[in-house]
């Protein structure tokens, strides 16, 4: 019966598991120095790890890492460089961990991540390499790059890698199927409704503003008519309000925050020259929409600093012979130092705390 050899490998004498994704024609690099793309990261993932199983002697583990909330379905080949062309092949799910390599006496294993028969729809993030000397988190692994992880595996040293992917960006898209561009990019378009158009602003009430991603951002408005003659009508506004931002602590260039407000028709009795549909700040008639404010800084505050601009579309019918005031606010009640609360719901908590949901009013416009 022939004797298996039986090789001893030290610390100074590297086992090699090589993450590929497509051929490779260079040797790997024999030094941590010589690594292409490939560094420590300056700081913790932005999600956690799969909880990895414990090192053990001579083997290789391999672990599959994705966002909280999310899962897949993955191929992880293993290819022995012995000459022999030995190889084996998993298929691994998200939080799951597989001994690869137990005990093998070769000197290196190319192990590629093979997207292309796993879930679609993702793409290598980075690797957690976790050895006996401790636990390093590697970036720059980039898909579609070749890269080196190197562990010390022999009969006593085991090693386990992480493969941490993510969902491929998928940009939000209009899903209002009256918009014009429907599953198209955000903002919705939508046709011009009939009407005067026009707009307030940009006016500061609110002052300046450090907005965070998925708080609740109100808007809404006030209006009346001039002259106490004019005829019964029904009045329609479609209107919006919209708050720039910039992003001064990083993450990205800013852009708009949108605050759709609808449209609403109202009749409007003859004679009547009240604040419509209230001229309550505070009242929940006074406040026609409400959004989670987007990421729009890559998950750094937003600042506003020019206050918010309203627009309007109005038409009468049939035309009553007097023109209308307006006037708009906004309201984020987190970026005050308030509960994070839509003022729109009469089911939320705070809805009728005049500090959290009683913006200010701009000034009063006459429609031209």
């Amino acid at each position: 019966m022939p004797r298996r050899p039986w090789i001893r490998w030290s610390l100074g004498t590297l086992a090699v598991a090589v993450i590929v994704w497509g051929c490779q024609d260079a040797s790997p690099p024999t030094d941590a120095s010589q690594l292409t793309g490939l560094k420590l990261a300056p700081g913790k993932l932005g999600y956690n790890a799969s909880v990895p199983p414990a090192l053990h002697g001579g083997q290789l583990s391999v672990c599959k890492d994705t966002p909280p909330g999310t899962s897949g379905h993955f191929q992880i080949d293993a290819y022995f460089e012995d000459g022999s062309d030995r190889s084996v092949g998993i298929f691994i799910n998200s939080g799951e961990c597989q001994v690869i390599v137990t005990s093998e006496p070769d000197p290196s294993i190319a192990l590629p991540e093979n997207l292309s028969n796993g879930d679609p729809g993702w793409h290598l993030a980075s690797v957690t390499r976790i050895t006996d000397a401790g636990t390093e988190e590697l970036t720059g692994v980039g898909d579609g790059v070749a890269n080196s992880v190197r562990c010390s595996i022999d009969f006593t040293h085991g090693c386990i890698l992480i493969f941490h992917n993510v969902p491929n960006y998928q940009p939000p898209v209009c899903t209002d199927q009256t918009a014009t561009n429907y599953n198209g990019p955000l903002p919705c378009v939508y046709p011009p409704p009939p009407g005067k158009t026009f707009t307030i602003g940009p006016s500061s009430m609110e002052g300046h503003l450090k907005i965070a991603a998925d708080t609740w951002f109100n808007g809404g408005y006030s209006f009346k008519f001039k002259q106490n003659t004019h005829l019964a009508t029904q009045f329609t506004v479609t209107a919006k309000v919209e708050v720039p931002v910039t992003c001064p602590y990083g993450g990205g260039p800013g852009g708009t925050i949108l605050i759709p407000l609808g449209t609403v028709t109202y009749n409007v009795p003859a004679g009547n020259t009240n604040w419509l549909p209230t001229g309550d700040a505070n009242s929940i008639l006074s406040w026609m929409g409400a959004v989670r404010s987007p990421d729009l800084c890559g998950g750094f505050p937003m600042d506003n600093a020019r206050g918010g601009v309203f627009t309007a579309t109005v038409s009468q019918n049939p035309a009553s012979g007097s023109l209308v005031d307006f006037r708009f606010k906004y309201r984020n009640p987190a970026a005050k130092g308030k509960v994070d609360t839509n003022c729109t719901d009469a089911s939320e908590p705070k809805r009728n705390d005049a500090a959290t949901c009683g913006a200010s009013w701009s000034q009063t416009v006459l429609d031209p």
